[in-house]
């Protein structure tokens, strides 16, 4: 994103919206850590999003 980081926006989806479910799309493992601080309900590696995308986003729906 050019104007915010994801964290950034992260924080303003929270604020307006505090139960979304965030899932956060990275591009290296372990750079969730930030997110996760800030209540994301999970996290997708882009290089293994084609096997774990409808996979992470049920398990978020459902509340896991």
């Amino acid at each position: 994103m050019r104007e915010r980081s994801g964290l950034e926006a992260m924080r303003a989806i929270r604020a307006e919206f505090p139960e979304a479910r965030i899932i956060i799309l990275t591009t290296l493992p372990g750079d969730d850590r930030g997110a996760m601080k800030l209540c994301a309900r999970g996290y997708l590696v882009k290089a293994e999003l084609d096997k774990e995308l409808l996979g992470t986003v049920r398990a978020v729906h459902g509340g896991k």
